[in-house]
């Protein structure tokens, strides 16, 4: 009995050293316990939606308070934001989808700024550090913002003045109301005189939330006169698409009455109208080869075929998964191909939404799956329904259309890397399908991977 005593002690005595040790390492990595932080006064002021810190190789997610340390490394998920204060003054505006590490540099932080839109605003410090690169920012109690994407960097000054090494011979130094762009890995760069319309609506976001005065190179009724235009543009867009909607509408109910007098000379219950229902919009036409091109006639025989199967199969429970991804990436590399006044529309990283699981019911559709996944997210999807081919379009996501990018340009799919030769309306989803919406600009899809469309106008490979 003594033994056995002994034994139950010598087990919670291990059991309560385990706790203690984890409770140790987790708090050594959070910093509950004090710790060396980059500057006793920095912390995360803000944030919203989902920001994470990965500190000592552990990734958790931030929350406002936190004191930061040499080496951390922040990010933003989609619709999300931080802002990070020094002294409790807000010094760095960090916007959805952006990243960076921070590292001690003497008496001043620098932020090595690794990805996305942020505003370093230094007006309340000495001086300020940035690294993009191999480029080197040094703001001083300047006003600036950079947006580092794929293959190029931007740096905009909207007071005071930056001096940027490390892309030339020498040092270059940029005014208030000045922008800089930084070619990737090529050591060159070009400056131009900085327009309020060309700012994102992150960065007129940032620059309202630090508060303009009269040292800036911008106004306040700037900003607000460019939001003003954007909204009356997205109104516009609004109105057009329900104008289309009703052309739609009665384009279908006339393809209706056609297909419905032609059945009647047919054997009963060979013909299947099809009707639009819920349209966002889009005046009525055939899918594009390369973009959501339409079903063969082999498939529209299978899938009569099966309209029972179909039928009884979408009552299933919601018992299955999937993942969606919405990217522009491609505009990013063609932006001087773009209709003027969309750039507003694409984000800096190329990713409208990031990868997201999404549940669905036997018998739904690629279509399906998008348009939940649009509605939850708060995206524009455009779209219409063409009788002919029982298939629905894509004709715009994102406020992003067809030829918007180029003659070749518009919108694909791919489920699990490949490309289907017909409609995302008559694609099945599959447990575990991983699809991909992407937008062409070049070689009707060679430069997303479906180099096939260009070549073949009917099977995939």
């Amino acid at each position: 009995m003594k033994k056995k005593h002994i034994l139950n002690l010598c087990m919670i005595v291990t059991i309560v050293l385990i706790a203690v040790c984890g409770i140790m390492a987790v708090g050594s990595v959070k910093g509950w316990f004090g710790g060396q932080s980059i500057h006793s006064d920095m912390t995360v002021m803000s944030k919203t939606g989902i920001a994470m810190i990965e500190r000592n190789g552990v990734s958790y997610e931030v929350s406002a308070g936190t004191a930061l340390r040499d080496e951390d490394r922040l990010n933003t998920k989609t619709a999300a934001t931080l802002t990070i204060a020094k002294a409790e003054e807000p010094m760095i505006y960090m916007g959805n989808n952006a990243e960076l590490s921070l590292h001690a540099s003497g008496r001043a932080p620098e932020a090595e700024i690794l990805q996305g839109e942020m505003l370093l605003d230094a007006r309340a410090q000495d001086q300020m550090t940035a690294t993009i690169g191999t480029a080197r920012l040094q703001t001083g109690q300047a006003v600036t913002s950079v947006s580092v994407q794929s293959g190029s960097a931007m740096v905009y000054v909207y007071a005071g003045n930056v001096t940027i090494d490390g892309i030339g011979t020498e040092p270059v130094s940029i005014d208030a109301g000045n922008v800089m762009t930084i070619m990737d890995g090529q050591n060159t760069y070009s400056t131009s005189a900085l327009a309020p319309a060309a700012l994102s609506d992150a960065q007129i976001t940032q620059l309202l939330n630090c508060g303009l005065d009269d040292t800036f190179c911008i106004t306040t009724a700037d900003l607000t006169s460019v939001q003003n235009e954007r909204e009356t543009e997205i109104q516009k867009v609004q109105q057009e698409a329900l104008q289309q909607k009703e052309e739609a509408k009665k384009q279908a109910a006339e393809a209706k009455r056609t297909a419905s007098a032609a059945s009647n000379q047919q054997t009963a219950g060979t013909g299947k109208n099809a009707t639009e229902t819920g349209t966002q919009s889009g005046t009525t036409r055939a899918p594009v080869a390369g973009t959501d091109a339409a079903v063969s006639e082999t498939e529209e025989k299978d899938t009569s075929q099966n309209t029972e199967d179909e039928d009884s199969g979408s009552s299933g429970s919601v018992d299955k998964s999937c993942t969606i991804k919405i990217v522009c990436d491609t505009i990013l590399d063609n932006m001087e191909n773009l209709t003027p006044g969309k750039e507003v529309y694409v984000p800096s990283n190329g990713k409208i939404l990031g990868t997201t699981s999404m549940t669905f019911s036997d018998g739904e559709t690629v279509f399906d799956v998008l348009k939940r996944a649009c509605d939850s997210a708060g995206i524009q999807l455009e779209y219409s329904y063409t009788p002919m081919y029982e298939s629905y379009y894509i004709e715009g996501i994102n406020h992003l259309y067809e030829f918007d990018c180029g003659n070749e340009s518009g919108w694909m799919y791919k489920v699990n890397d490949w490309f289907p030769n017909y409609g995302c309306s008559t694609y099945k989803v599959e447990n575990g399908d991983d699809i991909v919406w992407c937008y062409t600009c070049n070689g009707l899809g060679a430069d997303v991977g479906g180099a096939w469309m260009a070549t073949e106008s009917g099977s995939a490979k």
